[in-house]
């Protein structure tokens, strides 16, 4: 049940974060995640913003929770995730930065609405064999949009289950 909290301005680098049970890693502000291993609990809180860059070896998950208040998770790089871990999108999230969100084999899922967006027409996504993309919270949307430039490449499944909106 204990949390770290990471306040406004937080960079983690390279190291693994690891919680057991209920607990978490919360971003309460801005927060920065380079390279590194999560092996338990994220959650970034409504009106923050998360900036990923490298490769996230994800085997917990990564939780997006807006409220209603912009929530970012922001591309500084090209990303990869791997570790078959779970992203997890809620209300008026946006997946933004620069650069292309490669999904190796993450399960992201939930949904997009009041003006939410998985690209906001700013970044590339690619889907790859292992990944899974689901709209799946009944009569919501997970609004797709990636950039022109680099479009959306799926080699993996999408879905909308649920009654989810894809």
């Amino acid at each position: 049940g204990s949390g770290v909290q990471l306040s406004t301005g937080a960079s983690v680098t390279g190291c693994p974060l690891s919680t057991v049970g209920t607990g978490l890693f919360r971003n309460l502000g801005t927060a920065t995640l380079n390279s590194l291993t999560l092996a338990g609990a994220f959650v970034a809180n409504n009106a923050s913003t998360t900036t990923i860059n490298g490769a996230i070896v994800n085997s917990g998950s990564i939780t997006i929770s807006s409220s209603g208040s912009f929530t970012d998770l922001s591309l500084g790089s090209n990303v990869t995730l791997t570790g078959g871990g779970l992203l997890v999108l809620t209300n008026a999230d946006r997946v933004l930065g620069s650069g292309i969100l490669t999904n190796t084999n993450n399960t992201i899922q939930g949904e997009t609405n009041n003006s939410g967006s998985f690209g906001t027409n700013v970044i590339g996504i690619v889907n790859q064999a292992g990944g899974l993309i689901s709209a799946n919270v009944s009569g919501l949307s997970l609004n797709i949009d990636p950039n022109l430039a680099n479009g959306l490449v799926n080699q993996g499944t999408m879905q909308a289950i649920n009654g989810g909106i894809l």
